[in-house]
């Protein structure tokens, strides 16, 4: 396999290939199916405006919202293992942010910030305000879906469908990868996903992509 899978990907060669009914020893749209695995992971991030496979964040720059609250991009979040803001954008000398939703094991009277790590939304506790502008905050986080759990499955299942799609809309012609592929999934998109794969996805999607 010379084509890499992105790790947006809930879906390896192995499964879709199975997914797709080839014969083992018919190795020859490898490549191709490779190439579809990481289109269907990008239409369905595109679709929810999320990155629903559990993924590690470091040193990630947001903007302040001069509130008490904002949200991480990705949710639901696992860990947080830095957490600083700053309105000079110099973290160096900030200390890391104390939160009870982040180790477990601080006091009320001793936090900082609390998370809903469903949601991924931080609030301060402290009396501040996240710093206004962009990159006065700073975290390194763990977001998103594990492959093994049930919502994980639920997006392996829509993948493949997508995955089945785009496979045969391609003809198993593996020329068409290189030389139009991207118009493919184009038109992929614009006609819409389909339906069992858009209801699965749907209830994840991120509420500004919900018209």
């Amino acid at each position: 396999m010379s084509v890499p899978i992105i790790a947006a990907a809930f879906s390896t060669l192995a499964q879709a290939r199975t997914h797709l009914n080839m014969q083992e020893d018919d190795v020859a749209f490898d490549d191709t199916i490779c190439e579809i695995i990481n289109a269907a992971a990008q239409l369905i991030q595109d679709y929810t405006g999320r990155t629903l496979h559990k993924t590690s964040y470091a040193h990630a720059a947001l903007e302040g919202t001069g509130e008490t609250t904002l949200y991480l991009p990705e949710y639901p979040v696992t860990s947080i293992s830095e957490l600083k803001y700053s309105a000079t954008r110099e973290f160096s000398g900030e200390p890391n942010i104390v939160g009870y939703n982040f180790t477990g094991n601080q006091s009320a009277s001793d936090i900082d910030a609390v998370a809903d790590l469903e949601t991924g939304e931080l609030t301060l506790v402290n009396g501040d305000v996240w710093p206004e502008g962009v990159a006065t905050v700073r975290v390194s986080y763990i977001a998103g879906h594990n492959p093994t759990s049930s919502e994980g499955l639920q997006f392996l299942l829509a993948e493949l469908l997508i995955i089945a799609d785009l496979f045969f809309s391609i003809g198993k012609d593996p020329s068409l990868v290189s030389s139009s592929m991207g118009g493919i999934v184009e038109t992929y998109a614009a006609k819409g996903i389909n339906e069992q794969s858009r209801a699965i996805l749907f209830p994840h999607r991120r509420p500004s992509c919900v018209a």
